[in-house]
């Protein structure tokens, strides 16, 4: 990286850190571009969980900003109408979010300077999880998300996560072509995404129900539908070459401590207290996953512990999704064929 690149990155760094200190953490490890890269498409997609969370007075107001964003994704031209987008925003949004914000020209200028293959990657990403999550928000308004069973949570995941991790895989593939983008590995790169985003749910399922996002219609099914999400997650993992220890890493603390904070998510809802995984235990996974990085059968060996300890079942969970009507499969149209969604419980 020359100079202008550590600039850059510090850039994105300072962001990260203000919206997402678990994330800015795990992605240090990546290398140059591809940091740069996933840096910016996970600003991008904190952009859209703006829109979707923020407190709108109208749901016309939120329409308009989902319009605008895929506009500003689309080409430079929407530029030109950033700074009314930037102010329609409500002023009550966490301060690392109304400073992501108010610098977004930056992000969407870097991202246009993308080689094309990494731009259109990137906008994949965006405009579908954009089209995605205005689908939810459209069913309810008066910014109300409620999802109805677990075919619905997992459609959600699809959008909000599982197409991270495809994204993810796709960058990965452009700095590195042995890296192919075979079915397996996009299906359990979905898996992965959906993990995450599950033991989120699980996590903010007290405070995103006082502002109306109703997103965990039954926590017994969520939870034993993680199960099949975390032994996907880590064949993805398993999937990515040695040579790129970086990206294994990433993802790995990521996944491993995802696993060791359910059993706390659980006491803390159960309890109705803020319990939360403690300093020397994620400090004590980091160090294991990362010494375990390169031996297979001994990281292998940690994630079963983890695995047991999360209560989690090894067994497939049936999903109904009929109460939901058919998949939309006009806002999808990356490589998944109709079985992967099958096995992703997003159809039937």
């Amino acid at each position: 990286m020359d100079v202008k690149d550590f600039a850059s990155m510090d850039f994105y760094q300072d962001h990260l850190n203000q919206v997402s200190r678990s994330f800015a953490f795990c992605i240090e490890q990546l290398e140059w571009p591809l940091r740069h890269w996933v840096s910016l498409t996970y600003l991008v997609c904190r952009m859209l969980d703006t829109i979707e969370d923020a407190e709108w007075s109208a749901d016309e107001d939120q329409k308009i900003q989902f319009h605008e964003f895929d506009q500003l994704m689309s080409g430079t031209s929407a530029l030109n109408n950033l700074k009314l987008w930037q102010q329609r925003f409500p002023k009550h949004i966490p301060k690392g979010e109304q400073k992501l914000i108010a610098e977004s020209e930056r992000v969407f200028l870097d991202f246009h300077s993308y080689p094309e293959d990494v731009r259109r990657t990137v906008q994949f990403v965006g405009v579908t999880m954009s089209s995605g999550m205005q689908k939810f928000a459209g069913r309810s308004g008066a910014g109300i998300v409620r999802l109805k069973n677990l075919c619905d949570v997992n459609r959600y995941c699809f959008f909000v996560a599982g197409l991270v991790g495809e994204g993810l895989t796709r960058l990965l593939s452009l700095v590195d072509s042995k890296v192919e983008l075979t079915s397996k590995r996009l299906l359990a790169s979905h898996h992965f995404g959906q993990f995450l985003q599950k033991v989120n749910l699980l996590k903010d399922q007290g405070d995103d129900e006082k502002v109306g996002r109703f997103l965990v219609p039954s926590r017994r099914e969520l939870t034993d539908s993680l199960g099949k999400n975390a032994l996907q997650a880590k064949e993805y993992l398993y999937s990515i070459p040695l040579e790129h220890q970086g990206y294994r890493l990433f993802c790995a603390w990521s996944l491993f401590l995802g696993l060791a904070s359910l059993p706390w998510t659980n006491a803390a809802y159960v309890s109705g207290k803020k319990l939360k995984i403690p300093r020397f235990e994620t400090a004590k996974i980091l160090a294991d996953v990362k010494s375990r990085i390169d031996k297979p059968e001994a990281l292998n060996h940690l994630f079963e512990e983890l695995f047991t300890k999360a209560g989690l079942k090894r067994r497939e969970f049936a999903v109904n999704c009929s109460s939901v009507g058919p998949w939309p499969s006009d806002l999808y149209s990356g490589a998944l064929q109709r079985s992967d969604l099958v096995d992703l419980g997003v159809c039937e």
